[in-house]
């Protein structure tokens, strides 16, 4: 049983690496279209395509550092051992795109307006699929009773900081004006900060409650499957 729970874990965990890495080019080609729209609307500063050209060179770096460290190619190979490497190594590029556009893309909006992403469905539309593919192979299901208390404690964690930091953001506006705080704002941001808290918290409950059923369905599938 618990061989063939690792075996699953590790099938698992390359669908995630080959989903990743199938999304790279599409963040890619998506980054590029959001440069020439820019340079199209006259937006041909380096400062205009600061948050794409981070990312991109960022990501290109790693996968290009990577690849150098373990000599291996970076486009295509017939020895699977290193296409699971490179799928792996471009899932990583893929998370560092999504991670530079999320993080990168609030603090355009709070303090750099003119570099900021004309078509944020460079990163939504492709982290949408990412999270919709993890979820049918079934990534986010926890066994361990442990583990699934410590997972709990992290995402009401998680759920406080993302709620205070949403609520803060959203209404940054009417709560800060001329350097100071104004406090008559506060009743609408915590009004925000709940709101974000409640659909965050129950999404993620969700997500993570599809998973485990795509879990069960797997395992009851390869049980039926040694039969």
């Amino acid at each position: 049983m618990i061989k063939r729970f690792s075996l699953k874990d590790e099938r698992i965990t390359k669908k995630i690496n080959e989903i990743g890495s199938n999304l790279y080019p599409v963040i890619l080609i998506l980054s590029i279209i959001e440069i020439l729209f820019k340079f199209n609307i006259g937006k041909y500063h380096i400062e205009d395509n600061l948050l794409v050209l981070i990312a991109l060179i960022m990501s290109i770096l790693y996968l290009c550092i990577r690849s150098l460290i373990l000599r291996i190619p970076l486009f295509k190979t017939t020895d699977m051992c290193i296409k699971e490497i490179q799928n792996e190594y471009r899932h990583h590029s893929f998370a560092i795109c999504i991670g530079t556009y999320i993080i990168g893309y609030f603090i355009c909006e709070s303090f750099f307006t003119e570099a900021k992403l004309y078509a944020n469905f460079i990163w939504l539309v492709p982290l949408i699929i990412y999270i919709t593919s993890i979820v049918k192979a079934g990534a986010l299901s926890i066994d361990n009773k442990k583990a699934k208390k410590y997972e709990k404690n992290i995402l009401i964690i998680a759920t406080i900081i993302g709620s205070i930091f949403s609520g803060i953001f959203f209404n940054r506006y009417n709560l800060f004006v001329n350097g100071n705080i104004n406090f008559d704002a506060l009743e609408l941001t915590i009004i925000y900060s709940l709101i974000f808290g409640v659909v965050y918290y129950f999404f993620i409950s969700f997500l993570i409650k599809k998973s485990i059923k795509n879990t069960n369905r797997e395992a009851k599938d390869l049980l039926s499957d040694d039969f």
